[in-house]
């Protein structure tokens, strides 16, 4: 498939010939509307010629991205649709390792915190019981 190279067509030129108009007053046909068309002629050139430069580039940049989807069209269709099938596997699989991952660690979170309570609480129940004891001993 060929792609569309864009020319400078005969209707763009006769705009922009058509656009050559001065603002300024001129007599048609005098020497410094001439000068004038030939600058804003050369102008307009210029920037058609920058515009074709700027699509050419367009054009090979879409051809090399063409070339590149046909490279990975062609290795799709020669994969082996247990491979595809097996990626689609590996990939679940890997999701459930990562959300089993993440159940273990909200588990082993909420077990640290019951631990943590768990010593602060024996620890003042031992300071009460060791309070207690000595009061006690100093009754007797």
């Amino acid at each position: 498939m060929a792609f569309f190279q864009p020319t400078i067509s005969f209707a763009v030129l006769a705009f922009v010939l058509a656009a050559c108009s001065s603002p300024r007053a001129f007599t048609p046909g005098s020497e410094e509307q001439l000068e004038y068309d030939a600058d804003v002629i050369q102008e307009h050139s210029e920037r058609l010629a920058a515009y074709q430069d700027w699509m050419d580039d367009a054009s090979a940049e879409l051809a090399d991205q063409r070339e590149e989807l046909e490279d990975l069209i062609d290795e799709l269709n020669g994969l082996d649709p247990t491979t595809i099938l097996e990626t689609e596997y590996q990939h679940q699989l890997r999701q459930d390792m990562m959300s089993f991952s993440m159940q273990f660690l909200h588990l082993q979170n909420a077990m640290q915190q019951n631990s943590s309570a768990f010593d602060t609480l024996q620890n003042i129940l031992e300071q009460k019981h060791g309070t207690t004891k000595d009061a006690i001993k100093n009754v007797r």
